[in-house]
C-alpha cells in the first residue's frame, strides 16, 4: 500500500468528516515510526547510530612516523574497527583526535579511495572522517587509514632532539597494534625513552619500533648524543669567627656520562681538589670576619649512555660494597627472606638491578612532596623506609635501591642534582634531586631512578635522559655538602661548546750554573684549556746531575685558566767539570679528553768553581804516580817469586868437577834467559 496515499486519504478524511483533528492526522505517522523501528531493529538488525559506540567497537591503531632533516613529522596512522556486538551499527563518521598541533595536509582514504574531512576543533585538533553509513558488523573488521604532517615539530635545543609523538588513543576501548619511528641517522641515538624499544639503522634512517605499546598513552623521547647546560652561578663566603677558617665551594663533577667545562673563576682558591669519588673541591681560606663572593661560570655537558673504559679501582669498589652504613643497612630478617629467596636462582647483575628496581618501586610509596623533602632529616635508611614504606622521599627510594644492589654484590651509589621538567609556562626547570647509581663493567656508572618513575610515570631503568646534571657524588662522603647550595643555576643553551684541554709547562733556571752545589729554578704548569686537569705527575729528567722537587699531592687539581709554580733544586754531580746539559720535565695530567702530556726543558752550562780545575788536575796527577809506583814494585816482586820458584825445578845434567863446571854454565844460561824472557 502506498504510504503517502494511506496518510492522504486519512488526512483527506479527518478534514472531510471533521472529527478527530490532530489526533486522527498523527495516528498513522506514530504507526508508521513504530513500524519503521521494528523493521530496521528485528529484521535487519541494524543500530542507526552515525559514528562508533563506545563499548560496542574495539579501536586497534597502527602508527607510523617519519621524520625529516628540518625537523617536519609526517604521520600515517591505520585505524582498524572491530564490532563487539551481535547488532551491526552504520557508521558515518569518525573523530580522530590529532593533538596539540595543527596538521597540515590531512588525507583520509579506505581501499583506495578517498575519503572527505573536516577540521571541526582548533584547541585539540580534531578530525573528522566521513563515510558512506558503512554497517559494521561482528568479526568484520573495517580499515581505513588517514596521513598528515605536522611542520616543525621536533624540537632542537641544547643539543638534542625532543619530540613525543601524537598518540590519539584516549577511550579503554582503543589500542595499539603497531608503532614506529623514522629519523635521520644525523640526529643521534635514542637517549631516552618512556617505553622499550629497538633501533635498526638503514640507508642513512634510525628506525625505531616500540615493543610495548598495546596500553601506552603516549611517547616521549630524546634523540642525541648530548645535551649543554649553561651555568653563572655566585657564591657567598663568609668566616663570622674569631680564627682562619676554610670554606669549600662544590663544582660538578667529571663523570662517564657528564663533563663540566669552566670558563671563569674568581677569585680562585687556595687550593683545590679532586676527592676519591671524583668531587671537584674548591678550598678557600677565609681570614676572621671577612667575607667575599666567589663567581663561577661554565657549561655541563650531559651525555647519553655508552661504552666506558674507566674502572673502579679495588678501594672504591670496596666502599661501594660497605652495607654497614646507617643509610644502606638492611637487617630486618623478613625482609632479608625475600632477598635470600631470590638469591636461590643465582640471578645476573641485569637481573638483580631489574629486580632491585622493581622491588623499591612495588615497596615504597613516594610522597606527594617528594621533591621538596630533601636532606638528611628526611632520610630514614633502607630498613626503616622498607618497614614504614609510606611517604619515602627521593633519598629513601635511592637508599633502598643502593641497600639491595650491595647485599646482592653490586657496587653502588647515590649521587644529587638536577633534574629538568617542563613547567606549565613550556619553560624547562630544574629541580633538585637524589637518585642511585650502580656500576656496570661495559657502561661505567649508570644512573637508575625509581623515585622519578613513581613520580612521573616514565621508565627511568634503562635510560635517564639527558635532562640531569649530577651535583657531588655520594653526598655523605662530601661533609661541606648541603641541599640548600644547589640553586636553579642551571638552564638549557643551543650554544655548542667544545671541550679543550690544554697543558702548558715552562721551566726558569739559569742558563748557567756553577758545579757541584745546589741553583734552584721554577717549574710552571698552566692550564690553557677549559676542562680540569688531575692526577698531575712530573717527572724529571737525570743527566749527571740532580734534582729535587715539591711534587704535587695526588688530589690536587689544575683549573683551567690557574697556574702552579713549584719551586725544585738541582745539582751537577760533576763538580769538576764544564758541561752543557738539558734539563727537562715531563709533566703528565689527566682530562675529561684524555691523557695530557707536555715537556718543559731549558739548556744549562754547567761550569766548575774556580779552584776545582787546578785541585782536580794536582789530585790526578798525585794518583798517577802512586799508582805508577805500585805497579812498578807490584811488578819487580811477583817477577822475583817467580824466578825462585824456577830455580828449583833445574837439574844437574852431569856429575864431577868438569861436569859441575858445565853445570853451571848451564844453569846461569837458563836463568838468564829466563829472567831476560820474564
Amino acid at each position: 500500500m502506498n504510504l503517502k496515499k494511506l496518510i492522504g486519504i486519512n488526512y483527506q478524511y479527518a478534514n472531510k468528516n471533521g472529527f478527530l483533528n490532530k489526533r486522527f492526522i498523527k495516528f498513522p505517522l506514530v504507526i508508521l515510526g513504530l513500524f519503521l523501528t521494528v523493521f530496521f531493529s528485528v529484521f535487519l538488525g541494524i543500530n542507526m547510530s552515525t559514528s562508533v559506540l563506545a563499548g560496542d567497537t574495539t579501536k586497534t591503531y597502527s602508527s607510523s612516523y617519519v621524520v625529516d632533516e628540518d625537523g617536519m613529522m609526517k604521520a600515517t596512522i591505520n585505524i582498524k574497527l572491530t564490532h563487539n556486538v551481535d547488532t551491526p551499527s552504520v557508521l558515518t563518521y569518525y573523530d580522530l583526535y590529532i593533538g596539540s598541533v595543527k596538521p597540515d595536509n590531512f588525507v583520509a582514504s579506505m581501499n583506495g579511495s578517498p575519503l572527505q574531512s573536516l577540521l571541526v576543533d582548533n584547541d585539540v585538533f580534531l578530525v573528522r572522517i566521513f563515510f558512506d553509513d558503512i554497517v559494521l558488523r561482528k568479526n568484520e573488521p573495517v580499515e581505513f587509514t588517514a596521513s598528515y604532517e605536522l611542520d616543525e615539530y621536533v624540537e632542537y635545543y641544547a643539543g638534542s632532539y625532543e619530540m613525543s609523538l601524537p598518540l590519539f588513543k584516549s577511550a579503554e576501548d582503543s589500542s595499539f597494534d603497531y608503532i614506529s619511528l623514522a629519523y635521520p641517522e644525523s640526529f643521534g641515538g635514542v637517549s631516552f625513552c618512556n617505553t622499550q624499544f629497538d633501533t635498526a639503522i638503514k640507508n642513512g634512517k634510525v628506525n625505531v619500533t616500540f615493543t610495548d605499546v598495546s596500553n601506552i598513552s603516549n611517547i616521549s623521547l630524546t634523540i642525541g648524543e648530548e645535551r649543554f647546560y649553561i651555568f653563572d652561578k655566585e657564591i657567598e663566603i663568609i668566616n663570622t669567627s674569631e680564627k682562619y677558617v676554610k670554606k669549600d665551594v662544590i663544582l660538578p663533577p667529571d663523570t662517564n656520562n657528564q663533563q663540566l667545562l669552566l670558563s671563569s673563576i674568581n677569585p680562585y682558591p687556595d687550593y683545590a681538589v679532586k676527592d676519591v669519588y671524583g668531587n671537584y673541591i674548591l678550598s678557600y681560606n677565609v681570614a676572621p670576619g671577612d667575607s667575599f663572593w666567589v663567581h663561577v661560570s661554565g657549561y655541563v655537558i650531559s651525555r647519553a649512555k655508552s661504552a666506558s673504559e674507566e674502572e673502579l679501582s679495588v678501594s672504591l669498589r670496596d666502599s661501594y660494597l660497605d652495607t654497614t652504613s646507617q643509610w644502606f643497612e638492611i637487617y630486618d630478617q623478613d625482609i632479608l627472606g625475600e632477598f635470600d629467596n631470590f638469591k636461590k636462582s643465582q640471578p645476573s647483575q641485569s637481573e638483580i638491578v631489574d629486580w632491585a628496581y622493581l622491588y623499591v618501586i612495588d615497596r615504597l610509596n613516594l610522597s606527594s612532596d617528594f621533591k621538596s623533602l630533601h636532606g638528611k632529616e628526611f632520610r630514614k635508611g633502607a630498613n626503616i623506609a622498607l618497614q614504614s614504606y609510606k611517604d619515602a622521599s627521593a633519598e629513601d627510594f635511592a637508599d633502598v635501591f643502593v641497600g639491595i644492589s650491595r647485599y646482592f654484590g653490586v657496587p653502588s651509589r647515590v649521587v644529587a642534582g638536577y633534574v629538568f621538567e617542563v613547567n606549565a609556562s613550556g619553560q624547562n626547570v630544574g629541580s633538585f634531586h637524589v637518585w642511585p647509581q650502580y656500576w656496570d663493567e661495559e657502561y661505567g656508572w649508570v644512573s637508575v631512578d625509581p623515585a622519578y618513575e613513581e613520580f612521573s610515570g616514565y621508565n627511568q631503568r634503562n635510560l635517564v635522559g639527558l635532562n640531569r646534571v649530577i651535583y657531588v657524588v655520594d653526598t655523605d662522603a662530601v661533609a661541606s655538602f648541603s641541599a640548600d647550595e644547589v640553586t636553579e643555576d642551571y638552564v638549557y643553551t643551543d650554544q655548542i661548546v667544545n671541550s679543550s684541554s690544554v697543558l702548558e709547562t715552562d721551566v726558569n733556571l739559569s742558563s748557567s750554573l756553577e758545579s757541584g752545589v745546589f741553583e734552584s729554578g721554577i717549574l710552571t704548569l698552566k692550564n690553557n684549556g677549559n676542562t680540569i686537569l688531575s692526577s698531575i705527575d712530573i717527572i724529571p729528567s737525570f743527566d749527571n746531575y740532580s734534582i729535587t722537587l715539591n711534587n704535587l699531592s695526588t688530589e690536587e687539581i689544575l683549573l683551567p685558566g690557574d697556574e702552579i709554580s713549584l719551586e725544585f733544586n738541582i745539582k751537577s754531580d760533576q763538580w769538576y767539570m764544564d758541561s752543557k746539559k738539558v734539563v727537562s720535565f715531563t709533566v703528565i695530567a689527566q682530562s675529561p679528553n684524555g691523557t695530557q702530556r707536555d715537556v718543559a726543558d731549558t739548556d744549562v752550562q754547567f761550569t766548575p768553581l774556580s779552584w776545582a780545575e787546578p785541585v782536580a788536575w794536582l789530585i790526578t796527577v798525585f794518583f798517577f804516580i802512586i799508582f805508577s809506583v805500585a805497579v812498578y814494585f807490584i811488578y819487580f816482586y811477583v817477577n822475583k817469586l817467580l824466578a825462585r820458584r824456577n830455580l828449583r825445578t833445574i837439574k844437574p845434567l852431569t856429575s864431577g868437577k868438569e861436569a859441575e863446571n858445565n853445570n853451571r854454565d848451564i844453569l846461569r844460561k837458563e836463568v838468564s834467559d829466563f829472567i831476560r824472557k820474564s
